[in-house]
């Protein structure tokens, strides 16, 4: 589910619909760190949408240094999916983002995406 949501954000990406590129690439990106979470820990994940939560227990275990590397991402991406649930931020949030900005936010989630695929191994 985490890849068709990242590749539903590239097809946003296309159609000019900034706002769920956005919202994919956090669900993409959330929907892998806590199925990271249950492969390590073999339990529940914790009950949020806030990314850096979820991987904080992760980090600890895989001693990876890359994660700081992705924190900013994660923060951003996570205030998406926040502002994302608010009619009234939606409007808001859509003039911020364009192909442009849009774009960039897809390429460095593929990139986290993949780094994150790695510690499953």
């Amino acid at each position: 589910m985490a890849e068709d949501n990242l590749d539903t954000a590239s097809v946003m990406l296309k159609t000019g619909k900034y706002m769920y590129v956005s919202f994919m690439c956090q669900q993409a990106i959330e929907k892998l760190c806590k199925g990271i979470y249950v492969y390590t820990f073999n339990k529940e994940a914790p009950f949020t949408h806030n990314i850096n939560v979820i991987l904080r227990d992760i980090e600890k275990v895989t001693n990876s240094n890359d994660y700081k590397k992705y924190e900013t991402l994660f923060a951003t991406l996570t205030s998406f999916y926040i502002i994302g649930r608010y009619d009234v931020y939606k409007q808001k949030i859509s003039k911020d983002l364009d192909n442009k900005s849009s774009k960039e936010l897809l390429n460095k989630s593929k990139e986290a995406f993949v780094w994150l695929k790695s510690l499953q191994t």
